[in-house]
């Protein structure tokens, strides 16, 4: 997180700011040795740091058992955050021993940067909505709800807070999300469509139109994302790699239904 000011003197900028706690990391301590207890924060830690970094945050410092990251970019907070649930949740299934309970809260709004660390109301009351938060959930502020509400492959409920010492007017969202989306920023399927409009006939064309308009008329937890390079060119991002068959048939089955269609009009690519 770079606040562009080269005698590392304070600065004012807007972020989003994500902590994570481990949920009982005493207990564990307690129960399986300081040598365990270690291991068991540092599988935490890596695993937490390394998406952090990928999803173009920056970890500022650790705090015990807990880590404090920043984010230019709230939605990228809160992919990272289901992220790293998703991965502990993997790590937890392979290991027989040391399983790792984590809970995020992730706030946004202006924080003062200095000498590499952040500072502000911002950030305590992003570390109060982590300790609110139960262990395997994620958290956000209404700041980060108006942000990244209109995804469709989120959904958020709203928390009442009783606890007198939460700060008044700080509305939590739990994040629900999709379990079939995996929200790694490098592996994704995917479906090129690339009609061969040379050798199509005159009832292609307005059949392959009203696809494009309408999306494909396909499921969104089936595809996460539509990019359209081009009127003869689209690529499809699949919620996961068991959906690619399907899809394509799908897509191929009401083209054959017209029997004046040319078969031999598509050139499929998937990876």
């Amino acid at each position: 997180m770079n606040s562009n000011n080269p005698n590392n003197q304070e600065s004012t900028v807007k972020i989003a700011v994500l902590f994570t706690d481990i949920v009982g990391s005493t207990d564990f301590f307690k129960t399986y040795g300081d040598i365990e207890g270690k291991k068991m924060l540092q599988r935490h830690y890596d695993i937490a740091t390394s998406i952090i970094s990928r999803f173009n945050g920056k970890t500022i410092k650790f705090i015990g058992d807990s880590i404090m990251a920043a984010f230019s970019d709230p939605k990228k907070a809160l992919h990272a955050a289901i992220f790293i649930q998703q991965k502990t949740q993997l790590h937890n299934k392979k290991e027989n021993f040391s399983p790792i309970n984590t809970k995020i809260g992730i706030h946004y709004g202006n924080v003062i940067i200095e000498n590499n660390d952040i500072y502000g109301d911002i950030v305590n009351v992003a570390s109060k909505l982590t300790n609110l938060t139960p262990g395997g959930e994620i958290y956000i502020s209404k700041e980060v709800y108006d942000l990244v509400k209109d995804s469709n492959i989120f959904n958020f409920e709203s928390i009442i807070i009783s606890d007198k010492n939460f700060p008044q007017g700080l509305i939590p969202y739990k994040v629900n999300w999709n379990k079939n989306i995996e929200f790694n920023p490098e592996d994704n399927t995917i479906i090129c469509l690339h009609p061969i409009l040379s050798i199509a006939n005159p009832d292609f064309l307005p059949m392959w139109n009203k696809l494009i308009k309408n999306n494909f008329n396909l499921s969104n937890d089936k595809i996460k994302e539509i990019k359209f390079i081009s009127n003869n060119f689209v690529v499809l991002f699949l919620t996961t790699p068991t959906y690619t068959i399907d899809i394509t048939k799908n897509i191929v089955d009401i083209f054959l239904q017209n029997n004046n269609i040319e078969k031999k009009i598509f050139l499929f690519h998937y990876r």
